[in-house]
Parts: structure tokens; C-alpha cells; sequence
């Protein structure tokens, strides 16, 4: 959080846990996450582990970010 904070970034990219992680993707996300950067103003685009990959997803990634940029 401090390294986008610092860099004052408004997309934050993550690569899901793994699928050997104790705690399940979507708690990750809503749990973690989401609060944390809404609070911030950061953008969440997430890549999950089982579509990382998977080249539309890239795709997908950096019209989402442009989307982000244009606001």
C-alpha cells in the first residue's frame, strides 16, 4: 500500500492466490482488498491464478487500466 501511495498510482494489479493459499480467492478480494484500495481510491484489477495464462486476460487488463486513465 505505501509503494502506490508513493508513486500515487491509481491502478493496482494483482495476481490471485495461489491455489494452495489457506484462504479462498473471493475472501482475498472482498476481504482484503477491495476495502483497502476503495478506502484509497485505487483501482483493483485482478488477474486469478487459474487465468494467469491466458493472453485475453492481458487484454482485458489494459483496456480496463486506459478505462481507469481516462477519468
Amino acid at each position: 500500500m505505501d509503494v502506490l501511495q508513493t508513486k500515487q498510482s491509481a491502478v493496482a494489479i494483482v495476481i490471485g492466490p495461489p491455489p494452495e493459499a489457506l484462504l479462498p480467492e473471493q475472501e482475498f478480494v472482498t476481504t482484503f482488498l477491495s476495502v483497502t484500495l476503495d478506502v484509497q481510491g485505487v483501482s483493483l484489477q485482478l488477474v486469478s491464478w487459474n487465468e494467469i495464462d491466458k493472453d485475453y486476460r492481458y487484454l482485458n487488463l489494459a483496456l480496463d487500466i486506459a478505462l481507469v486513465r481516462s477519468r
